[in-house]
């Protein structure tokens, strides 16, 4: 008998699943890497995003965000401000 409650059970299986198919859809997207990003971009450039809207919305899919983030680039900051 499992000692862990059901719901965390379901939500390592949701974890794993997420990070599975972000791993696929990082590679689909990115593949090997863009020949002339590669080409033209020095690899110690750092840059900053700012994501802004125009009105008012519903924001979804922060946690996959910062999931795929993570992934890409483990320096990356992703520091969302609602």
């Amino acid at each position: 008998m499992s000692l862990v409650p059901p719901f965390f059970l379901f939500m390592r299986f949701v974890s794993e699943k997420l990070d599975n198919l972000i791993d696929l859809a990082l590679k689909e997207d990115i593949g090997d890497g863009d020949l002339t990003t590669r080409a033209c971009v020095n690899d110690n450039l750092l840059g900053e995003a700012l994501i802004v809207c125009k009105s008012r919305g519903v924001i979804a899919g922060q946690m996959i965000a910062r999931k795929v983030f993570e992934k890409v680039d483990t320096h990356i900051q992703y520091m969302p401000i609602v």
